[in-house]
């Protein structure tokens, strides 16, 4: 085992396993929540793994964040654990009350897609209509592409009210 001092790399990924490459991170956290349905119920779910202080730097490999493939080898998953962050009872009515009231209410936030259709359903912003949501549920990525101008990728205030219209 390690000491505390030791313990360098927390990352937000079945206790004790060895890691050895960084798709086997991904398949874990991916039959974790496929199998649980998790994203479908709001939770969200954290996967945490580790690798002991100056092991990557160690390895030959320089402690780069922008290429994931390169530091997610050889970690030691410690835990996965679902968190529920639950819609407030006067939510739902609130929204209600503004959409009666005329206001197109948009949820905008950082979540996983499945989370964010799940939460935006219990709030009343995405409602099933003939068996069809009724509204749009897009990514980060998507929502970039869409508001910014393709020559020059500055946020293009016509784009975005063209989402906000969606």
């Amino acid at each position: 085992g390690w000491t505390p001092n030791q313990v360098g790399l927390l990352l937000v990924f079945r206790a004790g396993h060895r890691i050895r490459a960084g798709h086997r991170i991904r398949w874990v956290f991916s039959n974790v929540t496929k199998g649980a349905s998790v994203y479908s119920q709001s939770v969200k779910v954290f996967c945490q793994a580790m690798a002991p202080v100056g092991y990557i730097e160690a390895r030959g490999r320089a402690l780069n964040f922008d290429n994931q493939e390169l530091w997610l080898k050889d970690l030691t998953l410690l835990c996965v654990v679902g968190i529920e962050d639950p819609v407030r009872p006067e939510v739902p009515l609130a929204i209600a009350q503004c959409q009666q009231a005329g206001i197109t209410v948009r949820m905008v936030t950082g979540d996983n897609v499945e989370t964010a259709r799940s939460i935006a359903t219990k709030c009343g912003i995405l409602t099933e209509l003939n068996g069809r949501e009724d509204g749009v549920v897009m990514d980060g990525r998507e929502f970039n592409r869409r508001i910014r101008h393709p020559a020059t990728g500055q946020v293009s205030q016509e784009n975005f009210d063209k989402v906000c219209r969606l």
